[in-house]
């Protein structure tokens, strides 16, 4: 059996205190079993005002973790609020630890991690949770395919690290205390564990295009370079998805890219001053573009829908962890109302929600592979 446990705090001025008021919570002496590890999600002041620090140094296990912009749980939502689970367990091993940093060489480092810390188990990890920073050159699909790669098919879950700039900037990751901003951390979960994973899209309307069909003619890596031979911000000033100057508002904006034989897939971008445009998911030229718009409804009709499918399988978990798409929260009239509707319909069971930069999860109805998602509201019931 592998036991959960939640805390929470809102203490940023005195990390002694919110230590204090985390570690009450938690009542470890008389809960916490034979091996443990622990997750955190936390808004970038509490790791700048040395507070996760202060709370890593002040637990007996490991534990990994990133920003966030607000968490949930069944006893509070906010949007800023610093979330820690610990997974504790006598049957279960656990396994935690930081990749070196990724601005070169990914795949190797990103491999050698994995081998590691799968090295230190009795047997095959049941299960992998990893929270990775938001690079430039390194898309999130990458990070799935070299994690999945590496662990031959190891169920993946996690986020991309999130802060409340638009591109990331000051997004982190934690393991043990130490923040890095370009490092990915994983915790290995190995024994009798047999996770159920959701994944839920929102609907969305394709918006009217009175130009010709959008084309990637150009792309490298995670970058849009031209759509129909023009310079792709330049493109999108031309049909007014852009407004000269202004640069932040294509996360509102779901891109659909249909590469050549391939599955349409969901992609989130950020324009850049030199005219191209980011992405979060791999691009290929010759690739079709078409544009949706999301709306406050259908984000919340698509968290009533996971809801609805988790109260349904539930059963008596452990933990329900849930990841939204912070590209969600834009749609919706009220930043909160995800987070409130989820509290509310999941009212009795153990859930911890945060809001993510991308989504890591597994999608068994389509292939064994773990995918990165984006849009997405994903969740892993243990």
């Amino acid at each position: 059996m592998i036991r959960v446990l939640r805390a929470f705090t809102q203490e940023i001025d005195d990390p002694e205190a919110a230590v204090a008021d985390i570690l009450r919570q938690l009542d470890l002496p008389s809960r916490l079993l034979a091996r443990s590890a622990g997750l955190m999600f936390c808004n970038l002041d509490f790791m700048a005002q040395g507070v996760a620090t202060k709370l890593c140094e002040s637990l007996p296990f490991p534990v990994i973790g990133c920003t966030s912009e607000g968490s949930a749980m069944p006893e509070i939502h906010d949007s800023f609020l610093l979330a820690l689970l610990v997974f504790t367990s006598d049957e279960h091993a656990f396994s935690a630890g930081a990749s070196e940093p990724l601005d070169q060489d990914a795949g190797k480092r990103l491999g050698s991690l994995y081998r590691s810390l799968a090295g230190s188990l009795p047997g095959r990890p049941s299960l992998m949770l990893a929270f990775a920073p938001a690079l430039p050159y390194l898309s999130g699909d990458m990070l799935a395919e070299i994690l999945d790669e590496a662990s031959d098919q190891v169920p993946l879950f996690g986020s991309i690290a999130l802060d409340e700039t638009r591109r990331y900037q000051t997004a982190h990751t934690l393991h043990n205390g130490l923040i890095w901003r370009n490092r990915l951390v994983l915790l290995l979960i190995q024994g009798p564990l047999a996770p159920s994973f959701f994944l839920q899209l929102p609907r969305h309307r394709q918006m009217p295009m009175d130009q010709d069909e959008a084309l990637i003619t150009a792309a490298k890596d995670n970058r849009i370079l031209s759509i129909n031979n023009m310079p792709a911000v330049a493109y999108l000033e031309k049909i007014g998805l852009v407004r000269e100057g202004i640069l932040d508002t294509l996360y509102a904006v779901p891109f659909f890219l249909k590469p050549p034989g391939q599955d349409e897939t969901l992609c989130s971008c950020a324009a850049e001053p030199d005219g191209s445009i980011a992405c979060m998911g791999r691009v290929f030229p010759n690739s079709l573009l078409r544009f949706g718009i999301l709306s406050n409804d259908s984000v919340l009709e698509s968290a009533e829908e996971m809801a609805a499918t988790i109260r349904k399988t539930a059963g008596d978990p452990a933990l329900i962890l849930l990841f939204s798409c912070s590209s969600r929260t834009v749609a919706l009239q009220d930043h909160l109302a995800e987070m409130a509707l989820l509290r509310e319909r999941l009212a009795g069971l153990p859930f911890v929600f945060t809001h993510a930069a991308g989504e890591f999860c597994p999608r068994p109805s389509v292939t064994p592979r773990s995918v990165f998602q984006q849009y997405s509201l994903t969740g892993c019931l243990i």
